[in-house]
C-alpha cells in the first residue's frame, strides 16, 4: 500500500493524515495534565513521517525499527496477521501516540526470561512486583486476583526497571 493509498484508507476510517497545528498554552496551562508531558503528544506517524514516505507508505516495525516492508519481514513484523490485512494494524500504529523505546539492562532482559511471560508494576510505595495475571490498579498497589506475585526490589535487586512508574495506567507486560 502507497503512502497516498494509507492516506485514502485512513481518511475512510475517519482519519486525517495532517499535521496539527502547534498547540499554543493559554494562560500558561499544559494541555497534559501538568506532569512534565508534552504540549501535544507526537503520533507515530508524525514522529516516522520521513521513513513512511521514503518507503512510499509500505512500512514494517520489526525491533522497534520502522524499515521497509518485505515479504522477509513479515514474520518478525508487529503488523503481521497472517490475513493480508495488516494494514488495519498499521493504521492503528499511525495514530497511537509515539514512546521512546524503553531500554532493558541485561540484567533485566534475563529476569524477564527466567520469569517468562505476566506483567510487572510498581505500586505506590515505589515497591516493584511482577505477577503471572494481568493485576489491576487500586487506590494505593496493583491486586493480581489469584494473589500471586514476586517482588522483585527483594529478591532482583539489581534489576531496577526505572521507566516502571506508579503513574502508569497499565501494568507493563512480560512477553518472551
Amino acid at each position: 500500500m502507497t503512502y497516498e493509498e494509507l492516506k485514502t484508507e485512513a481518511n475512510k476510517m475517519g482519519y486525517n493524515l495532517t499535521k496539527k497545528k502547534e498547540y499554543v498554552p493559554h494562560k500558561n496551562k499544559c494541555k497534559c495534565g501538568g506532569k512534565g508531558g508534552a504540549w501535544n503528544k507526537m503520533k507515530n506517524w508524525e514522529f516516522y513521517e520521513e521513513e513512511i514516505k521514503a518507503y512510499d507508505g509500505r512500512f514494517a516495525v520489526v525491533d522497534g525499527e520502522v524499515i521497509s516492508c518485505t515479504n522477509d519481514s513479515c514474520p518478525r513484523c508487529v503488523f503481521d496477521n497472517d490475513d493480508g490485512l495488516c494494514w488495519e494494524k498499521r493504521l492503528d500504529f499511525l495514530y497511537q501516540d509515539y514512546k521512546e523505546p524503553v531500554v532493558l539492562t541485561d540484567d533485566e532482559k534475563a529476569l524477564c526470561k527466567l520469569l517468562g511471560r505476566g506483567w510487572i508494576a510498581r505500586d505506590e510505595n515505589g515497591t516493584l512486583y511482577w505477577y503471572p495475571n494481568k493485576p489491576n490498579k487500586t487506590d494505593i498497589e496493583w491486586i493480581e486476583r489469584d494473589l500471586e506475585y514476586i517482588f522483585i526490589d527483594i529478591t532482583f535487586p539489581q534489576c531496577k526497571f526505572d521507566f516502571i512508574k506508579w503513574e502508569d495506567d497499565k501494568p507493563w507486560e512480560v512477553q518472551v
